[in-house]
């Protein structure tokens, strides 16, 4: 995986660069293993519905690039609005939440059942990649 940036200056930060990785990577890793794809699509609430248009998901992503996400969202097991993009999306949110934001992924993953579910069908489906990754997920449950 190669990723380029245009510095600090243009709002590439060192955060912002290890949030990239690691939502990029979840695809490679969703890709490369067997995500349990209808498990996580009947984590969702019926009325939870991924876009499936491209040019509708185009401007989803134009729209709303905020990843922070409200209590309408979390209610719903979603990270934020950009996680009705697609469900890869949704769950590249998720990845990048907790390899980057642990504190915040504990809190919602104790606050919100939704969002729990889905967490550990995250923490699952890397664990059976590589039991390493104890050592991110344990922090958090």
């Amino acid at each position: 995986m190669y990723l380029t940036d245009s510095g600090r200056k243009e709002g590439f930060t060192d955060f912002y660069i290890k949030q990239t990785f690691h939502h990029e990577f979840s695809s490679a890793l969703m890709k490369n293993h067997d995500f349990p794809i209808e498990r996580w699509l009947d984590a969702n609430p019926p009325d939870v519905k991924y876009e499936t248009d491209f040019e509708k998901y185009l401007q989803s992503i134009a729209q709303d690039r905020d990843l922070q996400g409200s209590e309408y969202f979390y209610q719903r097991g979603m990270i934020s609005k950009y996680s009705y993009s697609t469900m890869e999306n949704d769950f590249n949110l998720y990845a990048q939440t907790v390899f980057n934001e642990p504190k915040r992924m504990k809190d919602l993953v104790k606050k919100y059942p939704l969002i729990r579910k889905k967490y550990e069908i995250l923490k699952e489906f890397y664990l059976s990649i590589s039991p390493k990754f104890s050592n991110t997920f344990d922090p958090i449950t």
